[in-house]
């Protein structure tokens, strides 16, 4: 099989190297055959043997193609043929092979034979044409180099007659270079003793595989036991401690002043402390830091989701569904993923020390496909790679979604969402086919373009099933700084349409300056004395109830010298779109998901109107109607019946169905002027009704 192996390989070649390849089999041949002659007293066959081999080999070395291998069969013959010479009587034969061979290895010494005459000739050779150079070096293990070839530390060295360049070069020592003069038949001292600029530093630590951090940067982990170097296990003894117990990290340089170290490993409280460093002037000997025990540290780790019962994977290991609490979890760095089949997940890195316990709420989210960057030609490719690097890290830290990298080998198949050749039909089931590849909610890619001597950044997004993309572009000042684009496409930053707002003159009480219909009869005003039993004196404190939960809130708060109370609802915003780019897709995946997730009627209905705006705002009319006339809302809701019937008038009037959006309005006319669009919303409705009304009774569409 070896025999078959081999011939595969030969073949598979090309024919030069083939030809090397028999050329060296042939040659080494012909050296063990030279040997052969030569140890059998046949010098006269032995010399005709080797000139054909030494003659191919001096050509090699003329047109530079002798490799290292090929130069110690290169001597070797030299040095058989040059002995053969000599016992054939032809001493200047000999004295030319010898001379080569001095050439190429002034450092060589002839080991064929033992005759002290033909030594002492080759020494009457080698000392017309190199001198000695007698090398002490400290430390001892530094590396020695002379003309770019390695020798050991100190010793005697042959060289050639001339000018040679010595460098020494030793770990936590600065470098030595230094010419050094050669004379023939001479001999010259050079001792060289390396400056030291770093301290070698030796760690011991336990448990195994910690890792060392210092100044902020990982130098190592000890994973070598301490009892594998007996001048390990003699410190570690002298300290009283076991050597079995402890594992060390070695060859660590520190240049001298004071060094952050910090050293951790899972399960473990992490240490961390600042060591000084000096220099030992004399022998730099190295240093020995007393050994480190790290503690066993755990917590208890509570995990909720929204919605409930999702899977909990923690390091690919699953521990049930939410809501889950783990005791006994091991403190450090953990990747946290919860997911619910068909809602969504939610994944996060967490570094968990010096805590007894830690709560994670995970909000379900959808998760983009980051397909990479395009660029143009006039683009350098290093503005290219720091872009994509960046973009990468910038939306792995989006709060509404979710990120995965494509895997993607087609270098251009990002340039398939820009080039105006392809369709949008073409596109469209190119995002439709990644997305159910990566089992995610949509696309993200971009392409960097040379405008002058600007680079312009453009981010599109695509979700399947909805016709077009968001984008936006900007000028890139930094490839490394892309997260003002990456912002853009975080709904998260929108502000919503909602909310209370609060006043304080600096008297008791937090006064109401704009309130909703879910406020429960609590109007402009009013003074909120306390939230749920517990006094409030600035907004600051007020604001703090208000999340959005959709729970109910008991309210004292006083009306003039009246004191009333009152249940409010926590209210979900709702999203209004005001047909100016506002309908997004990066907003239809944020208000799908919170469709999906909502387990309470009230963010339920609040998220179903949300998603309305934005269908409407992406020109999917007749999609907003369906979601509105199946939307029914229960009393805890009642507070956005006025905001459903307003969208439900906008969506017919999209649709041309002027006569049903008239009897929308018409009934929305008849509603106090204060009240307000969506939940606690800071736009009156009553204007906007107006301004459609004077649409439709002109027959105009926006």
């Amino acid at each position: 099989m070896k025999k078959i192996l081999a011939l595969l390989l030969l073949t598979a070649l090309p024919a030069p190297a083939q030809v090397i390849m028999e050329e060296v089999g042939t040659l080494s041949e012909q050296l063990d055959k030279a040997g052969d002659q030569f140890r059998s007293y046949k010098f006269e066959k032995s010399v005709q043997t080797l000139s054909t081999l030494i003659s191919t080999l001096d050509d090699w070395e003329k047109n530079g193609s002798l490799q290292e291998s090929d130069e110690a069969v290169y001597k070797k013959a030299l040095e058989i043929r040059a002995v053969s010479y000599f016992h054939l009587g032809r001493e200047q034969n000999a004295r030319e092979d010898f001379s080569r061979l001095v050439k190429l290895d002034p450092d060589v010494s002839p080991e064929i034979t033992s005759s002290s005459k033909i030594l002492r000739f080759f020494n009457t050779v080698r000392d017309s044409m190199a001198g000695s150079l007698v090398l002490t070096v400290t430390p001892h293990d530094a590396e020695i180099t002379i003309d770019g070839k390695a020798f050991a530390g100190s010793r005697t060295i042959r060289l050639l007659e001339g000018l040679h360049i010595l460098k020494a070069s030793a770990m936590g020592h600065n470098s030595f270079t230094r010419e050094i003069l050669v004379a023939a038949g001479k001999s010259v001292e050079e001792s060289i003793s390396l400056k030291p600029n770093a301290r070698k530093v030796f760690f011991f630590i336990r448990p195994q595989g910690a890792k060392l951090f210092v100044d902020g940067r990982l130098a190592g982990s000890a994973d070598v036991a301490a009892s594998e170097k007996p001048e390990w296990s003699q410190y570690i003894s002298g300290t009283g401690n076991d050597p079995g117990e402890f594992f060390a990290i070695e060859a660590l340089y520190l240049p001298p002043g004071d060094h952050r170290i910090e050293i951790s490993a899972p399960c473990h409280a992490t240490r961390k402390f600042t060591i000084p460093v000096s220099l030992d002037a004399v022998e730099n000997k190295p240093g020995y830091i007393k050994p480190l025990e790290l503690q066993m540290e755990t917590l208890t780790l509570m995990v909720d989701s929204h919605p409930r019962s999702a899977v909990v994977e923690i390091d690919g290991t699953k521990y049930g569904s939410t809501p889950v609490e783990i005791r006994d979890f091991c403190s450090g760095s953990h990747t946290v993923r919860v997911f619910k089949e068909g809602q969504g997940e939610y994944s996060q890195k967490l570094e968990l020390r010096g805590v007894r316990s830690y709560r994670l709420n995970a909000k379900l989210r959808p998760t983009l496909l980051w397909l990479g960057s395009s660029m143009d030609q006039e683009v350098s490719r290093e503005a290219g790679s720091l872009f994509q690097e960046s973009m990468s890290s910038a939306l792995s830290n989006i709060e509404s979604f979710n990120l995965v990298l494509s895997k993607e080998e087609n270098p251009f198949l990002s340039d398939t969402f820009f080039t105006r050749g392809v369709s949008a039909a073409e596109q469209e089931s190119a995002v439709k086919q990644l997305c159910s590849k990566y089992r995610c909610e949509g696309l993200l890619v971009s392409k960097l373009s040379s405008e002058g001597e600007n680079v312009v950044a453009s981010l599109r997004l695509y979700v399947p099933g909805i016709s077009g993309f968001d984008e936006t572009t900007a000028l890139l000042l930094d490839a490394r700084e892309p997260s003002f684009l990456v912002k853009k496409f975080d709904p998260a930053k929108d502000v919503a349409l909602s909310g209370p707002l609060f006043f304080s003159d600096g008297g008791e009480g937090v006064v109401v300056l704009r309130a909703g219909g879910c406020w429960n009869g609590i109007a402009p005003g009013d003074r909120i004395t306390s939230i749920e039993g517990e006094a409030q004196k600035t907004p600051v404190e007020a604001a703090k109830w208000f999340t959005g939960s959709g729970k109910k809130l008991a309210v004292v708060y006083s009306r003039g010298p009246e004191v009333r109370s009152a249940e409010i609802l926590d209210a979900q915003p709702v999203f209004f779109c005001d047909g100016d780019g506002a309908g997004s897709r990066k907003q239809w995946l944020r208000f799908n998901q919170e469709v999906i997730s909502s387990e309470e009627e009230f963010p339920l209905a609040a998220a179903k109107l949300s998603l309305a705006s934005v269908e409407i705002g992406l020109g999917r009319p007749l999609v907003a109607l369906d979601i509105l006339d199946g939307l029914q809302l229960a009393e805890q809701s009642a507070c956005l019946v006025p905001t459903r019937k307003y969208l439900r008038a906008v969506a017919l009037f999209h649709l041309g169905r002027l006569d049903e959006a008239k009897e929308e309005l018409a009934a929305l006319k008849a509603l106090p002027e204060g009240t307000r669009l969506g939940s606690d919303g800071k736009v009156l409705l009553l204007p906007l009704v107006e301004d459609l009304l004077k649409m439709t009774g002109d027959g105009e569409r926006r």
